[in-house]
């Protein structure tokens, strides 16, 4: 007869705490055990980041362009647990410099709110050591740079 199987997702939580607790075992002195919602936290960047670069099933061997693994990025959960929304930068003047130099940046429009923010502020970071940026980057202010790091 037919008997349904447990899905892996229903048995991952109890395996998942059984790994911990004999990792736990394992840990040199004085070192502490990641606790359960630093995990699940891990484990929604994980997650997003899977989900975002799923291979297409009609193209499963397509090279993912940088662009999106960025947009990635920038949208995971841990990206807003880092940078808080309303951090006060100058992120539009990062990236109307860059659209002065002719960056790709029409991927960023995909994004909005503090995810377009941190998409520009990684794009800044590989593009600002060129020749007509480097002025702009010395000359952030303090929020903006820390943003921008």
């Amino acid at each position: 007869p037919f008997r349904a199987r447990q899905s892996s997702s229903a048995r991952c939580p109890s395996r998942l705490r059984m790994d911990l607790s004999q990792m736990a075992q394992h840990l040199p002195p004085g070192m502490k055990m990641p606790s359960e919602d630093h995990m699940k936290k891990a484990m929604e960047d994980v997650t997003h980041m899977s989900e975002a670069l799923k291979p297409l099933p009609e193209d499963p061997n397509r090279t993912i362009p940088v662009n999106e693994v960025l947009l990635a990025l920038a949208t995971a959960p841990c990206m807003c647990r880092i940078i808080p929304a309303d951090v006060p930068s100058k992120i539009s003047e990062l990236e109307e410099a860059m659209r002065a130099e002719k960056v790709d940046m029409d991927w960023v429009d995909k994004a909005s709110g503090a995810a377009r923010n941190h998409a520009i502020a990684m794009l800044w970071q590989i593009n600002r050591q060129r020749a007509a940026l480097k002025e702009k980057d010395a000359d952030l202010d303090g929020p903006t740079a820390q943003h921008a790091s």
